[in-house]
């Protein structure tokens, strides 16, 4: 049988803390959040014994700043991002700008991890809607060791390239697995 034993249990402003082992122990606040004072601790799901491939021990959202490489935006994208273990998923909008210079391949960079160097690790994201690039691109695929995202050409794997204009709106969304 499991024993639970606690060093303190503190009153803070008319709460209780539930403090769980020693000075560096999980404390369970009284606002319903848990936390570990060691970087690397985390919660066991799914099974009945400490096996590090169930340890969620990473979780992070935030916002980011996803950049066009191939062309030259008028004004800033906005992105948003989720981290939960090694799994990422982000998402990024264009509105209304305007694309000049634009050459070579269409790419968003500057994604907020690097993708994972890793083959069997490769992942396509979408583009929800998109009159950014000559083909309409509708997809593409994150790049291996870097914070790239390559759009390619509708129905081909042929890299996308931006079309010089205004008015342009672009959402796009993905996965992938980080290094």
């Amino acid at each position: 049988m499991s024993k639970l034993e606690t060093n303190t249990i503190d009153t803070i402003s008319g709460s209780t803390d539930l403090q769980l082992g020693s000075t560096n122990a999980t404390i369970i606040k009284a606002n319903d959040k848990i936390l570990f004072n060691n970087s690397g601790d985390g919660i066991y799901l799914g099974v009945t014994s400490a096996t590090a491939s169930n340890l969620l021990d990473d979780y992070e959202e935030g916002t980011w700043t996803p950049i066009l490489s191939g062309t030259t935006s008028s004004g800033a994208l906005n992105g948003w991002y989720r981290k939960v273990g090694s799994l990422v998923t982000v998402a990024a909008t264009l509105t209304n700008k305007t694309l000049s210079s634009s050459s070579g391949s269409a790419k968003i960079t500057n994604l907020p991890f690097s993708v994972s160097s890793s083959a069997s690790d490769r992942s396509a994201g979408l583009l929800g809607y998109n009159n950014t690039t000559a083909s309409s691109s509708n997809s593409g695929s994150f790049i291996e060791s870097t914070t790239e995202f390559n759009l390619y050409n509708s129905g081909t794997i042929s890299t996308a390239t931006f079309s010089n204009g205004g008015s342009k709106y672009l959402l796009f969304t993905g996965n992938y697995i980080t290094a």
